[in-house]
């Protein structure tokens, strides 16, 4: 368990060391990584698009026209009796 705080501390020394020595640039590369980031979330959907397959569904179109006008014209049918 020393090992670890030892780490952590060894760790924070570095960080603190690097934002004393240049704090704009450390607070620079902070905001560009956190803006890539949210925008890869804000457009996960566009991203998404590019590597999805395309779904082709106008046979399941094509069906369901075919079903309803059999139904029309079996009540058609019916009604005419």
């Amino acid at each position: 368990m020393g090992k670890v705080s030892k780490y952590g501390r060894r760790y924070a020394y570095k960080v603190r060391h690097k934002y004393r020595q240049d704090p704009f640039a450390f607070l620079i590369l902070w905001a560009l990584f956190l803006s890539a980031i949210f925008l890869i979330f804000a457009f996960r959907g566009l991203i998404a698009v590019n590597f999805m397959k395309k779904i082709d569904l106008s046979p399941v179109a094509s069906e369901d026209l075919s079903s309803t006008s059999i139904i029309e014209d079996v009540a058609s049918t019916n009604n005419s009796n």
